[in-house]
């Protein structure tokens, strides 16, 4: 959260009562003309000023040769000046602004960088940018962008945008607002020497008038205020969008064990933003069109619990396809009450009363039954949500179209505020229907994919809405955010004896030294064993022929000691063989836990066996983890999500021991990683970890 001070300077930035732009010239399609011509032909109703000693007015506003020359202060400043030049301009402009964006950029190429710093700390400004086009504050007319690549005719909205980027920035606005969607601002923050993202976002958060925040961000996240931001959405109840940047060279650690193969500094940032409820998303379009479904959904009814959908079509074809996609999404599409369904077949001689309800083209030629047709659909309050799905649909068909179907979706209380349309543009061909949709103000989106996507956005944010905030919340403080710095790597009979320690369920075993143990232990262990030797130099056992599976008699288990202990006589650090039982079949799971260089002791949940950095599937959190967080990061796995649905006591079991392992882990500054691949989950409900493996935290990284 913002403090006051830099709550008031974001504040003289979005909305000031007066404005200069210093360096404006006559070039008016240049950076340095753009901003002047924005302000005027937006309808800026502040004061302005120019300040260029070669004119006396520009675009119908007064010049004045110098900042000296104001007269009275302004709230804000707009640079547009060469690099060389900015410095001084700051400097200038001590007690005659709060605040600048500085538009210019090259300042480190050019060798200026430490005296804009030491200009800034002189001046006591606080500074927008260097290296951005500035910002749009749409609701307050106020547009100092300096570029003239924005559309010319915007609408407010209950949203906000937040980037790094102005030409990504400037692409997400221009898309969403032809689109339809409103944003109520628009910043670019360029390199941020001194105002982050963060604090446009916190300010948009506390902004009583948005519901949504956008964000895109290249690179840079602050831990501390990405949680403290996602955690402000969930307290305020809004909704934080994040475009996932970068993904495609994620710094990997250099990790012996499965966890850190798939865990880099990216990957746990998503983690924790989708943890807090923030909606993540891959794709620019993704970005507005989630938004602009959150920013219109009406959340105040209760969520079912079943993501339960209803689908109206007029083209079977297109129909089947939307339920198709919704329940790949993981929705459900209910039938239709029997009641319903009896009074919609009464109606139709050709279509088709169900979920999805396909009344067909008949519809074209008779509106006023399509409008009974969906007024009947769902009248019991079956479905979470209505997602209608249209073809492209050209003038007279629009016309015979939409108007019936916006009648019945709006004489129902409460529905109209939880239907997504999907259609399919085509250019002028489908000019008339997406005006009719936009008009009417129906969430309409292009493509059934963008749709549904935008629906499970939605449908994730509901959840929270519906009381899930608290608990996230609550865990979230549970954090532990003390970076680790990695050691030395454990041979397995030691990485068994520490992670007993901190109540790892792992397979029965032996440590055996001679044929006279091997013996012993067969006869204990058996009738199948497993035998290992150690090498804290030699992590992936088997790879390295260290291994023998499927022993069956105490002769075998003898020549597979004999071998492993031949082999390993030719490694560093061998540290002798261990017999164990050998697991019944079942369900594996990888758990682990990294040293995260910024966020500290990580867990990572996922698939495990052969698949584990294969399968894309592992949840990685800040420990401790709730059981509610273990429990989502398990549903996410193909192996958690049978056991929920088949198996819910062992699943539960399973979650609880998950839990007590990250608190633990947590916990033991002396470990900086370790893996469990797999956790076997055998037939009988039986949680045993199969192979183990941990990195020591280094000794000047512990603190005792």
């Amino acid at each position: 959260m913002i403090d006051p001070a830099t709550t008031e300077a974001v504040r003289s930035l979005l909305a000031p009562a007066s404005v200069a732009v210093v360096g404006a010239s006559s070039r008016l399609e240049s950076m340095s003309g753009a901003s002047l011509v924005n302000l005027v032909d937006h309808g800026y109703r502040g004061r302005i000023v120019a300040v260029n000693p070669r004119h006396e007015t520009l675009c119908g506003v007064p010049c004045v040769p110098t900042l000296d020359a104001l007269g009275e202060p302004v709230d804000t400043l707009v640079v547009v000046t060469p690099a060389a030049v900015v410095p001084d301009v700051l400097r200038a402009a001590k007690g005659r602004a709060s605040s600048a964006t500085v538009v210019t950029a090259g300042f480190g190429a050019l060798g200026l960088q430490q005296d804009l710093e030491d200009a800034i700390a002189a001046s006591g400004l606080r500074i927008l940018g260097p290296n951005t086009a500035g910002l749009i504050n749409v609701a307050a007319a106020y547009c100092p962008r300096a570029a003239r690549n924005q559309l010319r005719e915007f609408r407010t909205g209950p949203v906000a945008l937040v980037t790094q980027s102005g030409g990504l920035g400037n692409v997400v606005f221009n898309r969403a607002q032809a689109a339809g969607l409103g944003i109520g601002y628009s910043v670019a923050t360029g390199d941020a020497i001194d105002l982050s993202v963060w604090d446009f976002v916190d300010f948009a958060l506390a902004d009583p008038g948005l519901t949504t925040v956008m964000l895109a961000i290249e690179s840079g996240i602050d831990p501390d205020r990405l949680i403290a931001s996602s955690a402000m959405a969930l307290e305020h109840g809004k909704s934080l969008l994040l475009l996932a940047m970068g993904v495609g060279d994620v710094a990997r650690q250099a990790a012996a064990t499965h966890t850190g193969a798939v865990a880099g500094s990216h990957d746990v940032e998503l983690a924790v933003a989708r943890e807090l409820g923030v909606t993540v998303v891959d794709d620019v379009d993704a970005l507005w069109q989630a938004a602009a479904a959150l920013a219109r959904w009406d959340m105040r009814a209760p969520l079912s619990g079943r993501r339960s959908l209803g689908v109206i079509s007029i083209s079977g074809g297109i129909g089947v396809a939307a339920a198709d996609a919704a329940e790949h999404a993981g929705f459900e599409l209910p039938a239709l009450d029997p009641e319903d369904e009896a009074r919609i077949s009464s109606m139709l001689s050709l279509g088709r009363a169900g979920n999805p309800l396909d009344p067909t083209g008949e519809m074209l030629t008779k509106p006023e039954l399509f409008r009974e047709v969906v007024q009947v659909f769902d009248r019991k309050g079956r479905y979470d949500g209505i997602l209608v799905a249209l073809p492209t649909l050209q003038d007279v068909a629009a016309h015979q179209v939409i108007p019936p179907l916006l009648a019945g979706l709006g004489g129902r209380e409460g529905l109209a505020g939880r239907v997504l349309v999907s259609t399919y543009l085509a250019g002028n061909e489908s000019e008339t229907a997406r005006r009719l949709l936009e008009d009417a103000g129906v969430l309409t989106l292009d493509g059934l994919p963008q749709a549904v996507s935008a629906l499970h956005a939605v449908f994730d944010r509901w959840e929270l809405a519906g009381g899930h905030a608290a608990d996230r919340l609550a865990a979230a403080r549970r954090w532990t955010l003390s970076p680790r710095e990695p050691g030395a790597v454990l041979g397995y009979i030691d990485s068994r004896r520490v992670l007993q320690q901190i109540g790892v369920p792992l397979v029965e075993a032996v440590v055996v030294h001679d044929e006279g143990d091997v013996r012993e232990a067969f006869a204990q262990l058996g009738p199948r064993v497993v035998l290992k030797a150690s090498s804290a130099a030699t992590p992936h056992k088997f790879k390295a022929g260290l291994v023998k599976l499927g022993i069956t008699e105490a002769d075998g288990a003898v020549r597979a000691w004999e071998h492993l202990a031949d082999r390993g006589a030719t490694l560093p650090d061998f540290d002798g063989v261990v017999c164990e039982r050998a697991a019944v079949d079942g369900l594996d799971l990888l758990v682990g836990g990294v040293a995260e260089p910024r966020f500290g002791p990580v867990v990572g949940i996922g698939t495990g066996g052969w698949f584990a950095e294969s399968m894309g599937d592992t949840t990685l959190l800040p420990a401790p983890l709730s059981e509610g967080a273990v429990s989502r990061a398990l549903r996410r796995t193909l192996p958690g999500g049978l056991l929920a649905e088949d198996r819910p006591s062992v699943f539960a079991a399973l979650v609880e021991t998950v839990a007590r392992i990250s608190a633990a882990f947590a916990a033991t500054a002396t470990i900086a990683g370790f893996d469990v691949n797999p956790v076997r989950i055998d037939t009988d409900g039986g949680i045993s970890a199969l192979d183990a493996l941990v990195i020591e935290s280094a000794p000047s990284a512990v603190i005792h």
